[in-house]
This record gives structure tokens, C-alpha cells and sequence, in this order.
């Protein structure tokens, strides 16, 4: 059985956000959400209590513009594609985890989607057709950790896009180690229909690589006041600055970049702890 709670990308690098905002915020239109986007919000609050539900909606969004195919590489267990498929997208996902993409096809199953998955790591990725849009949300991107993957990974994203598609991939970002939550404990718990609980706590060191963090996650199944279950799951985590990873982008052959707010289509913030990059193949 499988403990894991959707972590935020706040919560993987030891930062956690107090208040989850209501998926309509993010977006600097003033046109309410259309009926797409609310079936989107409802069934994410149902099935992942506490996930940051903020990159679906963005990606659903870029993906209606997008006109054409989408993929996701490192796509997971499926939290962001599955929604997006039951909306009609034609989207396609990979991963490197044959049990990750056990998962998602299994969440797609349930709701009667055939999704389109294959296992492969981001530098090699082949896609067929050229997708219009690439999107790696909640700090994924982060995952790859050394220099010479995170470069054959941006390139080859390049490489596979349609002309004129684009790239949406958020990114954390590079602040100094809060002293605060450097080798304290954190957490937070969900409560499943059936009354059981899920205890999700973590730890964050900074140690080694300035722009690297570990975090150790504990995951608790608790029935009836008994503790029944516990896994532990290591992460770690690399983070940019703006110039840096905008440098990337352009080295990989990307243009009109833009840094935006997460999810928010505006400029940073200096305290933001993520950035979003678009960046287009021209």
C-alpha cells in the first residue's frame, strides 16, 4: 500500500505554505472559470486533499491555447495528466517509473481513459506527434540534479517541440536556507472517507551542493488510534536563480522566456520560492 500524500513543492524543500489558495486566484484574467476548469478544482480537492492544485489549472489553461498535442515528462503518478485527459486534452505523458505509470494508468482506468504513457527519461524523450506545449509542474524539474542531465534534459525538450510550441516548467528557486525550518520537523495530516488518517511529515537539511536540498518524508496510516503502517521517502531537490535558469534556456536553443509568478502570470515576488518559465521553440 502506497502512503504517499501529494507533496508540495513548499513542503519538499522544507517550506510550507500556510493556506492553500482557491484554484481561481492564480490567473490575472477577470473571466470566471469556465465549467472545465471548476470540474478540474472539484475532483483535485476530492482526490488529493492538500495538494497544491494551482499548476493543473495553469496547465489547463496553456493547454487550450496550445491548439495541439501536450505532453508531460516526468508526469508521476498521474494527479496533473489524469484531470486534464478526462477534459478531452490530448495529452501523453512519460516516466521513468515503471510504477509511477502503473499508477496513472490505473487512476485513468477508473475513470475510463486510455492514456497514452511511455517510460523514458526527460534527455531522451520521443514523442510522436510534436507536441504544441511541454509542461513539468510542482518543481519536478528539480528531480534532475546534475549538470550535464539538466542541460541533455532542456535540449531535448527543445529538440522534440513542435515550431512554435512552448515549455512551461516551474523551477525552485534559489533563496537562503530558512534557519527555521533546517532540521525541524514539519507535517500536516488528511482524512479519508473511510476516517483513517494520513500523517505527512518531513524534515529538510541543507548540507554539501549550496543549491541542493534533502528532505526526509514520513508517511502514517493511523485506524481507529492505532498506528498501522509508516514509509519513508527521501527527496532531493535542486533550485535556480532567475538568471541561472533563464541561461539554461537559452543555451538550449529557447527564446521569448518569460519568469512569472507561480501560477499567477506576473512578475516575481523576491521572497517567491518557485519560479514558472515559458519559454517558446521559434
Amino acid at each position: 500500500m502506497s502512503l504517499h500524500v501529494p507533496a508540495s513543492k513548499a513542503e519538499r524543500n522544507g517550506r510550507r505554505r500556510t493556506a492553500l489558495p482557491p484554484v481561481a486566484a492564480p490567473f490575472a484574467s477577470s473571466r470566471a472559470l469556465d465549467a472545465a476548469e471548476k470540474r478540474i478544482e472539484h475532483e483535485l480537492h476530492e482526490r488529493y486533499p492538500g495538494a497544491d492544485l494551482a499548476p493543473v489549472a495553469e496547465a489547463y489553461r496553456f493547454a487550450r491555447e496550445a491548439h495541439g498535442p501536450i505532453h508531460e515528462p516526468m508526469c508521476g503518478s498521474g494527479r496533473y495528466l489524469v484531470p486534464l485527459l478526462a477534459q478531452g486534452l490530448e495529452i501523453s505523458g512519460s516516466d521513468t517509473s515503471s510504477h509511477m505509470l502503473a499508477a496513472c494508468a490505473r487512476r485513468a482506468f477508473s475513470l475510463g481513459l486510455d492514456p497514452e504513457l511511455s517510460q523514458q527519461a526527460i534527455e531522451k524523450l520521443a514523442t510522436a506527434p510534436a507536441p504544441r506545449l511541454i509542461f513539468i509542474p510542482s518543481g519536478s524539474f528539480g528531480l534532475l540534479l546534475d549538470d550535464a542531465q539538466v542541460m541533455a534534459a532542456l535540449r531535448r525538450v527543445h529538440h522534440v517541440l513542435a515550431p512554435g510550441g512552448s515549455f512551461l516548467v516551474e523551477a525552485e528557486r534559489l533563496l537562503p536556507a530558512p534557519v527555521e525550518t533546517n532540521g525541524v520537523w514539519g507535517g500536516r495530516w488528511v482524512e479519508r472517507a473511510d476516517g483513517a488518517k494520513l500523517l505527512f511529515s518531513w524534515l529538510v537539511q541543507y548540507s554539501g551542493a549550496a543549491n541542493v536540498s534533502t528532505s526526509l518524508h514520513r508517511y502514517e496510516l493511523i485506524e481507529q488510534g492505532r498506528l498501522v503502517a509508516t514509509e519513508f521517502r527521501d527527496f532531493r531537490v535542486r533550485s535556480y536563480t532567475e538568471p541561472e535558469f533563464r541561461g539554461l534556456l537559452q543555451a538550449a536553443g529557447f527564446s521569448q522566456i518569460e519568469a512569472l509568478k507561480a501560477y499567477e502570470r506576473r512578475p516575481l515576488d523576491a521572497d517567491d520560492d518557485a519560479i514558472v518559465f515559458l519559454a517558446r521553440k521559434t
